[in-house]
């Protein structure tokens, strides 16, 4: 039987301004895809993975969320909110969220991307090197647009490298991490996870996970918004 994650922190607070075209008026999260909206396939996909606890960092247009969350009960999850007034970046919604935290490591998800690992394999990773940030990698033909992460022989991340124009295959960063609530408590808001944090490679122990056989998709653009019908029909 799988144990119980640690508690959840979804971030789901962004402006959206790539997707304002075709969604000028709804949060990335609750993107319309196959007669259901993106954070429902992000409770099913965490209720599998037997977490409990979920806290939603929440922003722009946030009312759509709680509404929905209201007439669609999770009777799984003790979900729980943490707003922004004003941006904070990756880092400082964390950081905001973390009087919600009752578990000394926490995983984070991106609210506009989803890969189907198996969190439960994520932790167990995380807690045998003892790390103090665990980053989610995916492979892709062409991670031109993601830019690229680069691991030694034993996971441990060496190096982030920029988006890029020239198309390359390699590892990019899902969206999903593990990290020790504590390393935060230094840093000021705004601020970004990503490149204040995550790029302090000798600073920090940072391993990347990469799981074979998973399927990745965002929702960050229009044209991958559109992938995703066809992405959630084949899960």
């Amino acid at each position: 039987m799988n144990q119980q994650l640690p508690d959840v922190l979804v971030l789901c607070g962004g402006q959206g301004t790539r997707l304002s075209s075709v969604l000028p008026n709804t949060p990335k999260i609750m993107a319309p895809i196959n007669n259901h909206i993106f954070i429902d396939y992000l409770f099913k996909h965490l209720q599998k993975q037997n977490a409990k606890r979920l806290i939603l960092c929440v922003g722009h247009l946030r009312d759509q969320i709680y509404t929905h969350i209201k007439n669609n009960p999770q009777p799984n999850f003790e979900i729980l909110f943490s707003e922004e007034t004003a941006p904070l970046g990756t880092g400082g919604a964390i950081k905001n969220a973390l009087k919600h935290i009752t578990t000394k490591s926490l995983i984070v998800i991106n609210g506009d991307s989803f890969i189907n690992i198996s969190l439960q394999n994520f932790l167990a990773f995380h807690n045998t090197h003892n790390a103090d940030i665990s980053i989610a990698l995916n492979y892709l033909p062409d991670i031109s647009r993601y830019g690229a992460v680069t691991i030694n022989n034993n996971n441990q991340i060496i190096r982030f490298k920029e988006k890029s124009t020239t198309p390359q295959k390699g590892l990019m960063n899902a969206g999903v991490y593990i990290l020790n609530s504590s390393l935060l408590s230094k840093y000021k808001a705004p601020f970004s996870i990503e490149k204040d944090i995550f790029t302090q490679t000798t600073n920090y122990n940072i391993y990347g996970y990469v799981s074979k056989n998973t399927q990745f998709i965002d929702i960050g653009t229009p044209e991958s918004l559109l992938e995703a019908q066809n992405f959630f029909g084949k899960l």
